[in-house]
């Protein structure tokens, strides 16, 4: 699948219709995970922020460009997003919350989304049922949004 994607997109010039591709792609690679578009995420986001629980799959550096607020920052490579769901979750306040993964293109984070999805529905999971729903946000890129939308809900780099 990903010698598709290049082959693809090696013809493209135009940034829009790349980015067009690389989501194709990403919706390809994980039929599995529900995306949320960037509205839907702000709807969210202003209504029911205590009801989200979202990770920022994206690096160390790219997060301190700008992030979601509230978002936590995660490192996909790692075990760190199942421990991290199974500490939230294990609270009760936090048992109902939707999880919502986002990164640059959406390949990270739709990784994170299938790799939680997967751990949740495991035999040993200590998740409640019926398990939290997880998605990948759509509409993120080069760490910052693609949509005016998006940009009203990102938080601006902190002072150090």
């Amino acid at each position: 699948m990903t010698e598709k994607f290049l082959e693809k997109v090696g013809h493209v010039s135009d940034p829009k219709e790349m980015r067009s591709l690389a989501t194709e792609w990403v919706h390809e690679s994980f039929p599995e995970v529900e995306t949320v578009s960037t509205e839907t995420l702000q709807s969210w986001i202003e209504n029911n922020p205590e009801e989200l629980l979202i990770l920022d799959t994206r690096s160390p550096a790219e997060y301190e460009v700008s992030h979601l607020p509230g978002a936590i920052l995660i490192d996909p490579q790692t075990n760190a997003p199942q421990e991290l769901l199974q500490k939230q979750l294990s609270q009760e306040h936090n048992q109902h919350k939707s999880i919502i993964c986002y990164c640059t293109v959406g390949y990270r984070a739709s990784m994170t989304a299938q790799n939680l999805t997967k751990a949740l529905s495991s035999e040993d999971s200590i998740t409640p049922k019926p398990a939290p729903k997880i998605y990948n946000a759509e509409g993120f890129g080069a760490g910052i949004c693609q949509s005016a939308t998006c940009s009203r809900i990102h938080t601006e780099p902190t002072d150090k």
